[in-house]
């Protein structure tokens, strides 16, 4: 597997949450998750969630960052985050926090797309590393959505940064902008529905053998259902959480 192969791939997730410890306990509870404990050069202990398996994510303490709510932020894979992050400003993005570097791991920089939804950008330290996290086991993340006022030209944005092609579908409720490499789907980006809150943040799918079943465990756990479980055909059902910390994300459920 070559660098090339895996831009525009999901790499990795963070869950910038003020409480960690209860939104481990929460997730753990929820999705089965197990909780690793790891050592990053020059940044200290950090704990990684892992999920049949595999390890796609990590819960990071925003501190006294009261201004920021609780949100999962997906990392997206790049040849080069420094060239990245000039292509991303020419295109009226912005860097919110300069390239660094994480040994041993890669090199990332916190960005933020033209309606100001913040992401980040990686390239791994092995040019030959598969960091796809991406997975179709029960728990795992199976799939990302953002929800913006002008989803269309956010496609064209994302589809441009991370070299992939965008490809319009009809969901049944408006059009739905897929960013994909060939036949693989990487995210999806829509507008905002009706009745639902606005956020800018990338919503995760975490997979679950039933969506209705885990939303009412989600609840006995202190997280809210914002929207009840809803099927498309061919797909699958899924319902719009909000965990203890205020963070959000989908529950799926696939056909």
């Amino acid at each position: 597997m070559s660098l090339k192969n895996e831009v525009g791939n999901i790499a990795w997730y963070s869950l910038m949450t003020h409480n960690p410890s209860t939104a481990i306990d929460y997730y753990t509870k929820l999705l089965s998750w197990e909780v690793m404990d790891y050592e990053i050069e020059g940044f200290g202990k950090a704990k990684l969630f892992q999920a049949a398996g595999q390890k796609f994510a990590g819960p990071m303490d925003l501190n006294d960052v009261k201004e920021l709510p609780s949100h999962w932020i997906p990392y997206f894979a790049v040849e080069s985050v420094d060239e990245k992050c000039q292509q991303i400003k020419s295109l009226a993005g912005e860097v919110c926090f300069e390239p660094f570097d994480m040994p041993t791991i890669g090199r990332t920089a916190i960005v933020s797309d033209p309606q100001g939804t913040v992401f980040q950008i990686f390239t791994p330290e092995d040019p030959k590393a598969d960091v796809n996290v991406m997975g179709g086991s029960i728990g795992q993340p199976c799939w990302l959505e953002l929800m913006a006022k002008d989803p269309k030209s956010l496609a064209t944005f994302y589809g441009t940064i991370l070299s992939l092609e965008v490809e319009e579908q009809d969901m049944g409720e408006g059009a739905y902008f897929i960013i994909k490499k060939g036949d693989h789907m990487v995210a999806g980006i829509t507008a905002v529905p009706e009745g639902f809150p606005e956020t800018k943040y990338w919503l995760p799918y975490f997979m679950v053998t039933d969506a209705e079943a885990s939303s009412s465990i989600s609840h006995e756990l202190g997280g809210e259902s914002l929207s009840p479980a809803r099927t498309i055909s061919g797909v699958g059902t899924f319902t719009l959480q909000k965990d203890p910390t205020g963070a959000l994300f989908y529950l799926f459920q696939g056909e």
